[in-house]
């Protein structure tokens, strides 16, 4: 049975992470952020549908913000730990 992706991390330049990570038996999601020297600076669990409600409320504050017109087929992919 191959191993599903369960987390997921982005990096912005000067090394800080953003990680969300699923935990099946508990149903939710693990969402932290660690600083580039590795110290764990915040952690928060949530819902799906938090965290869905969370980034929709992002991207349309974006779009109000922007010139830009973008889909979710133009959005980058982040980075997938296996």
């Amino acid at each position: 049975m191959k191993k599903k992706n369960l987390s997921t991390e982005f990096q912005d330049p000067e090394g800080t992470q953003f990680s969300i990570t699923f935990n099946p038996h508990w149903n939710n999601f693990n969402i932290s952020v660690t600083d580039s020297c590795g110290r764990g600076t915040n952690s928060i669990v949530m819902g799906y549908e938090d965290l869905r409600s969370i980034f929709k409320e992002a991207e349309n504050i974006m779009i109000q913000n922007t010139d830009l017109i973008m889909d979710e087929k133009s959005f980058p992919k982040p980075n997938v730990e296996d």
